[in-house]
């Protein structure tokens, strides 16, 4: 017979034990925080993308000379990146925690969004590229653009928030 000392420390083994099985919550926060990761991971290479292709069309709407292979460069690399993007979320497991369909739901309607963008500005750097475009009209183009970009934006920073919550995380 165990003396209660002894059966503490039994029952103390076994917890601890269990402890990575269960994961008293644990396992649950390390794979939502690997799932938000993988889409910040995603929207930071689309920015990263969006943020050179915007450097490279700067000077057509300060009526500056433009790099025409920088911009040419910048806008295949934005598309690339896009196709890269889909692929990768297309790949991603979503996994069974409270709010992740729902997270991942919107995250595909704002890459949506960042396709329709990303073709807007295609046509943009076309024009821009056949002599065609005029800086201001560009300029508007490229101000819309951003407006529904920052809605899309608040959207996702929302849903992104209500996992969190849900799975106990603290977003950076």
């Amino acid at each position: 017979m165990l003396s209660n000392r002894a059966r503490a420390w039994v029952w103390s083994a076994v917890i601890l034990a269990l402890v990575p099985v269960t994961g008293c919550g644990l396992g649950n926060r390390s794979s939502a925080m690997s799932f938000n990761e993988a889409l910040v991971k995603a929207n930071k290479e689309l920015e990263t993308a969006g943020l050179r292709l915007g450097q490279a069309i700067a000077p057509f709407i300060q009526r500056q000379p433009i790099n025409r292979e920088e911009l040419t460069a910048a806008r295949d690399n934005a598309n690339a990146v896009m196709t890269k993007v889909r692929n990768d979320m297309a790949a991603l497991t979503v996994p069974e925690l409270d709010g992740a369909p729902e997270l991942y739901a919107v995250h595909q309607k704002f890459l949506d969004g960042q396709e329709k963008l990303i073709k807007e500005i295609n046509a943009i750097v076309n024009q821009v590229l056949a002599n065609t475009a005029q800086a201001g009209d560009c300029l508007k183009r490229i101000q819309k653009i951003e407006t529904t970009e920052k809605a899309s934006l608040t959207e996702l920073q929302k849903a992104q928030g209500d996992f969190a919550r849900k799975n106990g995380i603290k977003l950076q």
